[in-house]
Formats: C-alpha cells, structure tokens, sequence
C-alpha cells in the first residue's frame, strides 16, 4: 500500500512539478524538493530492486530495462544537482548566480 501511495505522489509532483508556468517559483521549487524526496523514499521502498541486479542472466530485455533505468537515474541526479543550485526562493543562502542565466 505504501508502495502505490508513495507513486500516485510521484505522478502528481511530476505533473505539478511540469506545469512550471502555472506556478509561482516558489512553489516550484518547494514541489522540486519534495519530489526529491518522494523519489528517496520510492528508491527506499523498492530496495529489492537492487538486490536482484547482480542475479540472475541478462536478457536483451533486461538489460535495456537496466540501462534506461540508469539513464533515468543519471539524470534525475543532475536535474536535482542543478536545480538545487539555481534556487532562489527557496535556498537563497547558496547564492549561486552564474547558474541561473544557463
């Protein structure tokens, strides 16, 4: 059951978090973090994941599955990275003003 909870939260931060333009930065930014943490708690929940890649054979399947899931992964990391820095509402002390005109 948490498992679904915790997803059904991740779709609606998602889509939230898309409508950018129809949202005051703010808001924004305080959504970007709490889908930040939606995903460690989604990651948390299915551990087993994990566990089970070293086993077993690799199918062609399987391993596309693996890649884009490590694809995902990689860029959802930098998108945190790089969102975090350019905050400047929420996080205004790390007061990093290069990033924002990227």
């Amino acid at each position: 059951m948490k498992k679904i909870v915790v997803d059904v939260l991740l779709l609606i931060f998602m889509l939230a978090e898309y409508s950018r333009v129809h949202l005051p930065p703010e808001m924004h930014e305080i959504i970007g973090i709490g889908l930040i943490l939606l995903v460690t708690v989604h990651m948390i929940l299915n551990r087993n994941y994990f566990k089970a890649i070293p086993r077993g054979k690799y199918s062609a399947k399987r391993m596309v599955e693996l890649l884009s899931t490590i694809g995902f992964f990689a860029v959802f990391i930098l998108t945190c990275i790089f969102g975090i820095l350019s905050s400047q509402e929420i996080l205004p002390f790390l007061n990093i003003k290069s990033l924002t005109a990227i």
